[in-house]
């Protein structure tokens, strides 16, 4: 049986009330909604509250799920949009400075990536946790999750223009983390 059966398997024994096979669900996807929710929030316990929410209301509302083996899709949208809206309530959010921008990208354009020494999965991860809340949401939504800016801009309720501005500032500021961790 390969991945999409098995998951299609649990879906239908979870809307026949099968409490195992939602056991069996919440464990298989419960790390990768974490480290979703995590890279937003940058708070364990609140991104553990979520999880908790939207696996109940994924239970819940089981029987709403159009094709059974998009379950995972289904659930990585509920977290995304919680997290989003967790961090929304926590912060008011300041519109982008183009400055700031400008400042930061000055001499980083022409920097040889594959000469940093030590550049590894965690120290990107690292240097992403601490970006800006809104710059590391669109980051995360752009490069780590594939929206496009336009969805972006609809999910977080900004224009287009604050997506692509929030985007570009997060790289340059990456790659200034980057290099001085290199150096």
């Amino acid at each position: 049986m390969n991945k999409t059966e098995i998951i299609e398997g649990l879906v239908k024994r979870v809307v026949a009330g099968d409490m195992l096979a939602a056991e069996q669900l919440y464990e298989r996807f419960f790390g990768a909604m974490f480290h979703i929710s995590f890279q937003m929030t940058q708070d364990k316990m609140l991104s553990e509250d979520i999880l908790q929410d939207c696996f109940t209301k994924s239970f819940i509302k089981i029987n709403q799920l159009k094709i059974d083996s998009q379950y995972g899709g289904w659930l990585k949208r509920m977290v995304i949009n919680a997290s989003i809206d967790a961090v929304k309530k926590r912060k008011n959010w300041v519109d982008f400075d183009q400055e700031i921008l400008n400042e930061v990208s000055i001499g980083y354009q022409n920097t040889n990536w594959s000469k940093i020494e030590g550049l590894d999965i965690d120290s990107v991860n690292q240097a992403i946790a601490e970006l800006p809340e809104r710059s590391r949401l669109v980051c995360c939504l752009f490069l780590i999750e594939g929206n496009t800016h336009k969805e972006i801009s609809e999910i977080l309720e900004i224009s287009i223009s604050t997506s692509k501005s929030q985007y570009q500032y997060a790289l340059k500021l990456l790659r200034r983390k980057l290099v001085q961790k290199g150096n």
